[in-house]
Parts: structure tokens; C-alpha cells; sequence
């Protein structure tokens, strides 16, 4: 990936009670089909806000990505600024704004599968807790997938926590910001 002035690390402070990490998908859709999102705030998210100025600067308008997930409330701005959102995923929306998001079909931890429409075309990611979800190794699958999304000059913006593992040892992994570094810089 370019230099590692482009991706910007938003901490989080501490994190969460979350469930089994190795039954990650299907927690996530029983969670999505339950309703239950609680993590999901009622306003933007006050990194995005925060960081906005630097995430989309340059391009206008943005095609920005939201991997695994992402607050409706957060792609809703970006849509209503003229910015084109794209998701690899729509089980998970259940606000009505489907019809503004463009939709490929690709897994994430097999680059091979990326849609070539999409290759190298997406200027910025909004990742607010997807990459500290997932195991090493499926982070590495993540920032092959990227590099291959990535138009050179782009942006991304990543929420992480760090915190002592011994403390707390699982879903969210700490995301100590030299590892983040080393992996997109």
C-alpha cells in the first residue's frame, strides 16, 4: 500500500462484551436478524466526524467503502454529499437506503474474487471495528483485498482499540497502533 500518511488510526478507548470469535459470521447475521445493534450509535460516529476533512479530501465526489458493516446513519451522510457508497454486503441493512448503495459480491479473504469492476477504483474506507474483529490472518486476506481495491492516492480511516490482552482476550482484538502501522504502511 502507498505511504502510511494515507490511512489514519482512530483509537477507541476500551473495549467490549462481545461473543465467540470463531462463529464470527453467523453471530454477526443472528445479531443483524435480532435487531440487536446495540453498538450502533444514534448519530455519526465522532471519529468519522472528527476525521471527515482528511478521509474525503481530494475527491469529489468520493467512492468510499464500508467493509463488513457499517452505520447506515454514517453512509446516509456521504450519499445525500453525492458520494457513490459501496458494500460487499447488504444482509445486514435494514434501513431503507439499499437502492443508493452500490453492491458487489466478493469475499473478503479471497482477493482473487474481487469484482474487476471495482479493481483500484475506491478512493476511501470508513473501517469502524471490522479490521480488530478478525484474526491475524484474516487481516492479512483483508489488506491483500484493499491493495487490489485502492486507487493509489487514497484514504481510510480505521477505528481500533488497544488494550492489554491479558485483560481481555477476545472479540475486539487490541489493535496496538505500531502492528496497524507495520501492516498498512
Amino acid at each position: 500500500m502507498p505511504n502510511v500518511s494515507s490511512v489514519i488510526i482512530a483509537k477507541q478507548e476500551n473495549g467490549g462484551s462481545v461473543k465467540d470469535p470463531h462463529t464470527y459470521a453467523k453471530m454477526w447475521k443472528e445479531l443483524w436478524a435480532l435487531s440487536d445493534i446495540a453498538w450502533h450509535l444514534k448519530h455519526r460516529n465522532p471519529a468519522l466526524v472528527k476525521y471527515d476533512n482528511k478521509l474525503i479530501i481530494g475527491y469529489n465526489p468520493v467512492r468510499i467503502l464500508f467493509p463488513f458493516r457499517g452505520k447506515v446513519i454514517d453512509m446516509s451522510h456521504y450519499w445525500k454529499a453525492g458520494h457513490e457508497i459501496l458494500k460487499e454486503k447488504l444482509w445486514m441493512m435494514k434501513e431503507n437506503l439499499r437502492s443508493a448503495i452500490k453492491y458487489y459480491q466478493w469475499q473478503f479473504f479471497n482477493f482473487e474474487s474481487v469484482n474487476p469492476l471495482i479493481n483500484g477504483t475506491i478512493d476511501c474506507v470508513w473501517d469502524r471495528g471490522a479490521f480488530g474483529t478478525i484474526t491475524e490472518v484474516e487481516q492479512h486476506y483483508l489488506i491483500n483485498t484493499m491493495k487490489k481495491l485502492l486507487v493509489p492516492n487514497f484514504r481510510y480511516l480505521l477505528l481500533v482499540t488497544e488494550f492489554d490482552d491479558s485483560q481481555f482476550n477476545r472479540v475486539p482484538y487490541s489493535q496496538p497502533e505500531e502492528k496497524v502501522r507495520n501492516y498498512f504502511g
